[in-house]
């Protein structure tokens, strides 16, 4: 099964998975929705942990750039950083419009050609 799959699957159920720096992977929810997802995800850890690392590297590069133009503080980056945990393709794809608009001197005006799909 696609990794980054089981993860949009299992987040859609209320589990949170969330990439510690010794490259566990910390799961919040339900112990019912726990039980239901710790086999297929421990089963895919390997997989599961490169997605999560690729998004962190990903979001951590366009918040650098991002945070000094747009004036964001800590509590953005935690606000931003939850986002990216329950939703991880929407805050990226939302990130990447951000910088482009930003890039285009825009200055965070964004329009339908920054969405990039």
């Amino acid at each position: 099964m696609n990794p980054r799959k089981i993860i949009a699957m299992a987040e859609k159920e209320g589990l949170t998975l969330k990439l510690l720096p010794n490259r566990k992977i910390k799961l919040v929810g339900t112990q019912e929705i726990y039980n239901k997802w710790a086999f297929t995800i421990a089963e895919h850890k390997e997989q599961i942990i490169k997605v999560l690392e690729l998004e962190n590297r990903e979001f951590n590069a366009l918040y650098e750039y991002l945070a000094p133009l747009c004036k964001w503080t800590a509590m953005d980056y935690q606000a931003w950083q939850q986002d990216l945990i329950e939703m991880p393709n929407e805050t990226l794809d939302c990130l990447k419009a951000l910088k482009k608009s930003w890039a285009e001197g825009r200055f965070g005006a964004m329009i339908t050609s920054d969405w990039v799909h």
